[in-house]
């Protein structure tokens, strides 16, 4: 397996009114960053299988956009990747993946 590890991209300092650490979202500079860096790594790692991302809205809109850039559907949204969690909380998950396959992990 080829594992590329992602952070999110940059993001708001809080979240909009009501919403915990987990809503904030990305910033139009974080993500035509994002948007930036997606185009230079796809030159780098052609092929893509999978985009992995924490349930965080931060991560789940840089992943959407990584999906984007490599021409992917969607992201998979997974336990285990949290700022909260271990980092061998998400190995189960891609233990269950082709050995073969090309993974974007998009945390913290």
């Amino acid at each position: 397996m080829q594992l590329l590890l992602i952070r999110h991209g940059i993001a708001e300092d809080t979240a909009p009114s009501g919403g915990g650490d987990a809503e904030r979202a990305l910033t139009d500079d974080g993500a035509r960053r994002l948007r930036k860096g997606a185009n230079r790594l796809r030159m780098q790692f052609e092929r893509l299988d999978h985009v992995l991302c924490s349930p965080y809205r931060r991560t789940r809109e840089s992943a959407a956009i990584l999906c984007a850039a490599w021409g992917l559907a969607a992201p998979q949204t997974i336990a285990g990747c949290t700022p909260h969690d271990a980092p061998e909380d998400v190995l189960p998950v891609l233990a269950g993946l082709d050995p073969d396959a090309h993974v974007a992990l998009v945390g913290h």
